[in-house]
């Protein structure tokens, strides 16, 4: 391919999928992300949830994408106070099906995933179980065009991680298999990210 014809498609693709994938995704953590993350009680949250925080918001530190609210809660525990703010934030709307970004060491868990697959990493079969009541079911990512999309699915996972308590709770819950819109568009942000960090170092304008 020409050379200076690299450049024009590099630099269209900057001017359009950057602002997108960094517009959309980069954002700071909301007020109930902060609230979750530095462990508030549960009356907190309910307070912030009825001044109209987003229950949906997506935190992604910039490239760090895709953090939803519920991952915050997700992060904060499974005690008796983080199973209720849960649930309140399910009652709330929070969707349940959303992914998340595992950005992890581990090789075994890092990726892209649904948040009932990193529910079963690392939280209770009880909060799997209040998933899965919500509507999540078990996935595996259709899109695989670059490394950081998870491939098993919350159940092959949680077997694979001995989580026997976890795996009871998936076994025989429908299976489905169609990617999410954000996935696939995750994916695509973080590949013209990594091309466009590659290449424009090397090019003179």
């Amino acid at each position: 391919m020409n050379y200076t014809y690299t450049k024009v498609v590099l630099a269209l693709a900057a001017s359009i999928i950057t602002p997108a994938c960094l517009g959309f995704y980069c954002k700071e953590p909301t007020r109930l992300m902060k609230a979750l993350e530095s462990k508030q009680s549960p009356q907190e949250i309910k307070r912030l949830i009825e001044q109209g925080e987003d229950v949906n918001a997506v935190d992604s530190e910039c490239i760090r994408l895709l953090k939803p609210v519920l991952r915050y809660a997700l992060d904060r525990g499974a005690d008796k106070d983080s199973v209720t703010i849960i649930n309140m934030l399910i009652k709330a709307g929070a969707d349940v099906t959303a992914n998340t970004y595992n950005r992890v060491t581990d090789e075994r868990v890092f990726g892209i995933m649904p948040l009932l697959t990193y529910a079963s990493i690392y939280s209770s079969a009880e909060i799997v179980q209040m998933f899965i009541d919500a509507g999540a079911r078990d996935s595996i990512p259709v899109v695989q065009e670059s490394s950081v999309e998870f491939t098993k699915s919350a159940l092959m996972i949680a077997q694979e991680l001995g989580r026997t308590d976890v795996v009871n709770v998936l076994t025989g819950i429908p299976f489905q298999t169609s990617a999410k819109d954000d996935l696939i568009f995750a994916g695509g942000c973080l590949a013209v990210v990594g091309l466009m960090a590659l290449a424009i170092p090397h090019m003179t304008f």
